[in-house]
């Protein structure tokens, strides 16, 4: 049985700047990887040849589960590497990264103190299916463009 995803891959062009941006979101460093171990390039199918260095983020460790979310970035040397994400969030694969939090305008005051723009102004969202349940995102680009989305839940009266 499958109990939950244990990290989200996300590969960048820099990863020093990519491990700066996604610290700003409350990430931190579990391990790094000067390179990516020969087995690892063979069980993801790739040449022998291929080269990667990465950095496996946590963030929001629940005590009595024991688990968090993580990204696992990683930074090829191979030129063979297919450019960055485009400015559209209907791209195939993963354009876009959601991460929950209980305080979005908070969130996006600080993230604009240390130098993030958001792409657009918060949207309010009430099409969840439950209507006492609204939504309010914002989203930012990191260094590559991949969308990270902050989102915010609330309950309304019935």
């Amino acid at each position: 049985m499958i109990d939950r995803i244990y990290h989200v891959n996300v590969n960048c062009s820099d990863l020093d700047a990519s491990r700066e941006f996604y610290k700003q979101f409350g990430f931190s460093v579990i391990v790094e990887f000067d390179e990516v171990d020969a087995e690892t390039i063979r069980g993801l199918g790739l040449a022998e040849t291929a080269k990667a260095r990465g950095v496996l983020l946590g963030q929001g460790t629940d005590p009595a589960l024991g688990r968090e979310t993580r990204i696992d970035l990683l930074e090829w040397s191979d030129t063979q590497v297919p450019s960055a994400p485009g400015p559209s969030a209907t791209q195939l694969g993963v354009p876009r990264l959601a991460l929950y939090t209980k305080s979005l305008d908070d969130e996006v005051h600080r993230l604009q103190d240390e130098g993030l723009e958001p792409v657009a102004e918060i949207a309010d969202f009430s099409g969840t299916g439950d209507s006492t349940l609204r939504s309010r995102f914002v989203c930012f680009r990191d260094p590559d463009g991949l969308l990270v989305e902050l989102i915010e839940f609330t309950r309304t009266a019935a």
